[in-house]
């Protein structure tokens, strides 16, 4: 028996690092199963589970067993008592652990106790505030991003040591009077037992990366690589080809060139969440029921990532912003949701070169890569050619940059001068150049690949500067901003194809799905696969398109359009404290793209009506669940939105 006064680091110290690194394993893959499951894996439950495992239980695993034996020596060393030592380590995970667990409660708790007017104006109450909240902790707990705040960071490591140590010592304290006549003895020689148990854990785990990539997935050869690249807050305009000019995307252009271009292509709202969630499933957001920032996409929708890894391809995605997260619900079927260490493309594109160079030869992939580099605060390279801000001043350029509000900046743009706006929209166009600048690094990369590759470029939504008296992008459904580009080329795909017709990013998902083989794989999707009209070089077949948007309020602004008419249902909101009205109109928008000229009740237009009662018959619930007060039900109740 060891002396209770020794401090020496013995043999049976490394069992504290040896059993933490087989309780990670082992929650891991509880939690593994769960996730899948919640996530409707039902096919290929394994296949989620070892995923878990590859990409984020084992360094953590690896890491938990350092610290603990990093902290189980230092405690030793100072207290010289092992029986205390434990209980101080396991005191102080499991306090963490509970922290992290009750973090939603205590985030409800401190929501509820500010007042209105202090909260966000993309959160109106307390419920939704919440939501957000606790899908920014979720974002925060991933285990990359994790990674990346703790790699490279000693002192990072040395406080996390620290503080479970510090709070393990503070539980142990409080229950030191109940606890004292057990700890006071000494602990008993340990079997072999204690040492087999872990380490055939760690065993089994260690050997699961084969299991993924020899049994668990179906063959899939012969299929072609699918990379849909997704610019945030790209407008049509943004992109050369759609004759904005002078060009800041020459790769785009090129790109454009070696196949097709959709030049119809409207996005069903006008911010991030309802956007990616109609291009990633192929429904209407209000059928998903996501509506605001509480809203995330259901685990029981059917997802573009989820049906290619189910026949065998090897799904990736790299985001940049929260919105497009896993908290939302954009990890459904990629075997990994990877953050890049800035937001900034050149870094993102690193990140997805380095994947692909991984990947075998053998085996289909799909990359799914978010940029945000076109989104508000424009934050342009800093060598960024001085042609794109020419006509611009310095000082309006740094004043644009100094706002770190998108609001106050809008503010700011309204009641500051012509030139001023100028600077701002100088600033995005250098943003957009950085961005394609890296996208030309990831299509050489793909070039370098050697497989068939189709390459999807898109937007989720534009931005205004000016137009309409609006800035930024959220709170209208004007064309600036729901009018996106669509560059699409791969085998079929005829170099400079320009199609034209009118299209939705809900067609995004279904048109994929058939470019990879695989038709009719979406069923409930609301868009249409238009992989045969592209081959072919378009047109594309008249339609009615849709959008909505209640960002900012529980009244949805909705449009429809049929690419030469549009109907807009108007829109009456107050955004920090400023009221945005514009009221219902219908223009005809193949010959005023800027909808200036009022149509509505021209007897040429067509029925709008019967076009927006089809198209939003099917509204799905939201997840926010937040209750109206009797004011906002009754204002619902004379706008025929509640019975």
């Amino acid at each position: 028996m060891t002396p209770p006064g020794d401090r020496r680091l013995r043999l049976p110290d490394l069992r504290i690092a040896l059993f933490a690194a087989a309780a990670t394993l082992v929650l891991a893959a509880v939690a593994g199963a769960r996730h899948a499951a919640a996530l409707g894996f039902h096919g290929y439950l394994r296949w989620r589970t070892t995923a878990d495992f590859v990409h984020d239980v084992r360094p953590w695993a690896i890491a938990l067993a350092a610290v603990s034996l990093l902290q189980g020596a230092f405690a030793v060393a100072l207290f010289g008592h092992r029986r205390r030592v434990y209980l101080m380590l396991a005191f102080g995970w499991l306090a963490a652990a509970l922290g992290v667990a009750a973090a939603p409660a205590a985030i409800r708790l401190a929501v509820r106790r500010l007042p209105p007017d202090k909260l966000p104006a993309f959160a109106r109450d307390a419920a939704s505030m919440s939501a957000y909240l606790r899908k920014i902790v979720d974002a925060a707990l991933l285990p990359d991003r994790l990674w990346l705040a703790f790699a490279g960071r000693p002192g990072a490591w040395l406080l996390l040591t620290i503080g479970i140590l510090a709070l393990g010592l503070l539980v142990y304290t409080l229950l030191h009077f109940p606890l004292r006549r057990w700890s006071a003895a000494e602990a008993k020689p340990a079997g072999w037992a204690s040492w087999l148990i872990p380490a055939a854990a760690i065993a089994v785990a260690g050997g699961l990366p084969a299991l993924d990539a020899a049994i668990l997935h179906p063959a899939a050869a012969g299929r072609p690589d699918v990379i849909l690249v997704s610019i945030d807050t790209l407008r049509l305009d943004g992109v050369g080809v759609y004759g904005a000019g002078p060009s800041v995307t020459p790769n785009l252009d090129r790109l454009a060139a070696m196949g097709a271009r959709l030049t119809g292509v409207r996005a069903p709202s006008s911010w991030t969440v309802p956007s990616h969630a109609a291009m990633l499933t192929g429904r209407w957001p209000w059928s998903l029921g996501v509506f605001q920032v509480a809203d995330a996409i259901s685990p029981r929708a059917a997802t573009l990532a989820a049906a290619l890894s189910a026949r065998g391809y090897d799904a990736f995605a790299v985001v940049t912003n929260l919105f497009v997260d896993a908290p939302y619900g954009f990890g459904k079927g990629f075997s990994r949701v990877a953050h890049p260490a800035s937001e900034r493309a050149v870094d993102a594109v690193a990140v997805a070169q380095a994947w692909l160079a991984r990947r075998p030869a053998d085996r289909p992939a799909f990359l799914f890569l978010h940029l945000y580099d076109a989104h508000w605060p424009y934050r342009p390279p800093t060598d960024a050619p001085d042609w794109i801000f020419g006509g611009t001043a310095d000082a309006d350029r740094r004043e644009v940059s100094r706002h770190q509000d998108a609001f106050e900046l809008a503010t700011a743009l309204r009641a500051g001068s012509p030139a001023l706006t100028a600077a701002a929209r100088a600033l995005y166009r250098g943003a957009i150049w950085g961005a394609d600048r890296e996208l030309g690094k990831l299509f050489a990369a793909i070039a370098e690949r050697g497989r068939p590759a189709y390459v999807i470029v898109t937007a989720d939504h534009g931005e205004l500067f000016g137009e309409h008296e609006m800035y930024g992008h959220g709170v209208t459904l004007f064309e600036e901003e729901i009018r996106v580009p669509w560059l699409v080329v791969g085998p079929g795909v005829p170099a400079g194809a320009i199609v034209d017709g009118p299209a939705s990013l809900v067609d995004v998902a279904p048109t994929i799905a058939e470019f990879a083989g695989l038709p009719g794989e979406l069923p409930q999707a609301d868009g249409r696969s238009l992989a045969a009209a592209i081959r072919q070089g378009g047109p594309l077949p008249a339609r009615w398109l849709a959008g909505e948007n209640r960002s900012l309020s529980d009244v949805p602004a909705r449009y429809v359009s049929d690419g030469v008419w549009k109907w807009f249902s108007g829109l009456q909101i107050r955004v920090r404290g400023a009221e945005v009205a514009f009221p219902a109109a219908a223009h005809q928008v193949n010959v005023d793209p800027h909808e200036l000229t009022q149509r509505l009740g021209d007897p040429a237009a067509p029925d709008f009506a019967a076009a927006a009662e089809e198209l939003f018959r099917h509204v799905g619930a939201s997840a926010r669940r937040a209750p109206l007060d009797p004011a906002e039900r009754e204002r619902l109740h004379e706008l025929g939105y509640l019975p």
